[in-house]
């Protein structure tokens, strides 16, 4: 039903153009697409946009725009379609993938890009590690703690030791209030990378929210060494003097 309701829509919309004459420029269609949107007449605009479709199918900002209001239509089998055929027209993914977010967002459904990841992980399986990567990247910006550990631990289990997803690791942990297994993360993250300020100031910060400036104070010593700003010498002379007194 819902494919032949689409067909009638698309039928309708060349009928019209024929009844005037003349076939609707690309322009003409992009502001009849536009304006369905503005007014949130789904289908309406998903007609405009298959014709735009397949006026440009190698046009990645097109397919994205077609797929971000395909989904708002919970139509993930046309997601589907569109995105096979900007592969098959030699559309970069990543280009695709990049489209999709930005007219999610611009709609205010940023839900609509991620299921359409999950879908073409689960469709798709070789684009599944570098779908991973990019459901990582929108869960740290919608700071979705469990997400981000989940997905930074799918992208480890190929690079055990890259320092930017442990940091994601980490922060999601932090995001949980699990400061326990975050401070376990970066303590790996200085194994790997002895020079990492960010790992090394967490930690710091931490053993001093814990009470204790003595552990505290070589975490931010060793991080001034590499990084000396007047804001770690303050913590340092603050500690060296707290501990000075305590002895």
């Amino acid at each position: 039903m819902l494919k032949r309701i689409l067909a009638l829509a698309i039928a309708a919309a060349a009928t019209v153009a024929a009844a005037h004459g003349e076939t609707p420029t690309f322009d003409q269609l992009e502001v009849k697409a536009d304006r369905f949107i503005h007014y949130k007449e789904w289908a309406s605009a998903q007609a405009m946009l298959q014709l735009m479709v397949a006026e440009r199918p190698a046009d990645a900002s097109v397919t994205g725009k077609a797929i971000a209001v395909a989904g708002l239509r919970n139509d993930s089998t046309e997601q589907l379609r569109l995105f096979r055929n900007a592969v098959s027209n030699r559309q970069q993914f990543e280009k695709v993938f990049s489209a999709v977010e930005t007219e999610s967002f611009a709609l205010a459904r940023c839900d609509v890009y991620e299921d359409f990841l999950l879908m073409i992980a689960r469709r798709e399986q070789w684009l599944r590690r570098s779908i991973d990567g990019y459901l990582l990247k929108y869960y740290t910006y919608r700071c979705d703690g469990p997400g981000m550990v989940e997905y930074a631990d799918r992208m480890l289990s190929g690079l055990p030791d890259n320092v930017t997803f442990l940091h994601d690791k980490a922060r999601g942990y932090m995001l949980q209030g699990d400061f326990t297994a975050a401070m376990d993360i970066y303590r790996r993250i200085v194994e790997v990378a002895p020079d990492n300020v960010d790992a090394l100031l967490a930690l710091g910060f931490y053993a001093e929210s814990q009470g204790d400036k003595a552990a505290a104070l070589p975490y931010f010593e060793r991080a001034y060494s590499i990084m000396p700003t007047p804001y770690i010498k303050e913590q340092i002379s603050r500690d060296a003097i707290n501990r000075v007194h305590r002895e």
